[in-house]
């Protein structure tokens, strides 16, 4: 956040539209980087602004396999039965409210199994990799169920998770809370003390509309 006479500028970067700047104004610089180089603009500073964050490929780290992380927000299997993992390189801030929802659905490249541990959702600590929520999606017979994250069985609403069904990890004064759908199911029991990142480790599902929005 800045408040300056004049606009802030970066060196070789362009300017993208955004807010007007305005001279003695709380105001945000957000920049960002895409294939034609780097990029920035503007935001007035509107009380509670939900600051909203979508993952890009080029975030994150420690990759294992071959996942397609190509479109933001978004990762994709492209070896069924091979757990493919990667960890979004960005810090969760455990002193803020925030809410990082998500949507997931079965690749199409194999037949989905009820087997715990191929398809997890994870929250680390940043100090030392440590998990502190963990989930997964697994097929158990014809029901898709998303279970176990944060102590809630996550039912999906139609026999299989689509697109729509919106799923939630939400910190609310250093507390998780789990939702389905804007629902609350419940305090998972965890409590953060230190700052976590996002991990992902699939085998045959995809996780779609994947952002981080403050609260």
């Amino acid at each position: 956040m800045f408040n300056t006479t004049n606009p802030p500028e970066i060196a070789g970067a362009s300017l993208e539209n955004g807010s007007e700047f305005v001279e003695g104004t709380d105001m945000y610089l957000l920049v960002y980087s895409d294939a034609d180089g780097i990029k920035y603009f503007y935001l007035k500073v509107v009380p509670n602004f939900p600051l909203e964050i979508v993952p890009k490929e080029s975030e994150y780290v420690d990759l294992s396999g071959a996942l397609d992380l190509s479109v933001p927000g978004a990762c994709s299997i492209t070896n069924y039965g091979t757990l493919e993992e990667a960890t979004w390189d960005y810090e969760l801030d455990y002193t803020r409210d925030w809410s990082l929802t998500f949507s997931g659905s079965e690749s199409g490249l194999g037949v989905p199994r009820n087997t715990e541990g191929l398809n997890n959702i994870q929250l680390i600590r940043v100090s030392d990799d440590a998990i502190v929520i963990d989930g997964d999606f697994r097929t158990l017979g014809q029901t898709r169920q998303f279970l176990n994250m944060g102590g809630q069985s996550i039912p999906s609403s139609d026999n299989t998770f689509e697109m729509a069904q919106k799923l939630e990890i939400r910190n609310v004064g250093g507390s998780i809370f789990m939702y389905n759908n804007d629902v609350l199911l419940g305090d998972s029991g965890v409590d953060l003390t230190e700052n976590v990142r996002l991990k992902l480790s699939m085998d045959d599902y995809n996780v779609y509309d994947l952002k981080l929005v403050y609260l």
